[in-house]
């Protein structure tokens, strides 16, 4: 009977060790979504800013890269967020690059967006 319970228990410790190395190697990514269409500052020279929540980070990625990038004109949008956030997705890795995948709708072709951390 002592045996059993050591046994089982070894499985346990054992299940409970690889389950937690197997989710180190995962990789975590967040949909963003948009908070805010912000015109240019004073000092900026690109024309404003879409402000993006990703998981808990706030990231600023400018209008030139959604003209570019995804056809998107945010100044078009600036009354009216929830028409915006449709028309993309975006998602962040924390791992990688400085940059979001974004996808106009749903079929389209991924594109990747440089973006700043919201100051």
């Amino acid at each position: 009977m002592q045996s059993n319970v050591k046994a089982i228990a070894i499985l346990v410790l054992c299940a409970a060790i690889s389950g937690a190395i197997a989710g180190c190697g995962r990789r975590r990514a967040y949909v963003c979504r948009v908070d805010r269409i912000e015109d240019a500052e004073l000092l900026e020279l690109e024309r404003g800013e879409v402000e993006l929540t990703c998981g808990n980070r706030v990231v600023d990625v400018s209008w030139s890269q959604f003209r570019r990038q995804l056809n998107l004109d945010p100044g078009q949008y600036k009354r009216d967020l929830r028409s915006f956030d449709r028309q993309f997705r975006c998602i962040y890795e924390p791992r990688g690059r400085k940059e979001l995948l974004c996808q106009r709708g749903r079929n389209g072709e991924f594109a990747r967006l440089p973006f700043r951390d919201d100051d």
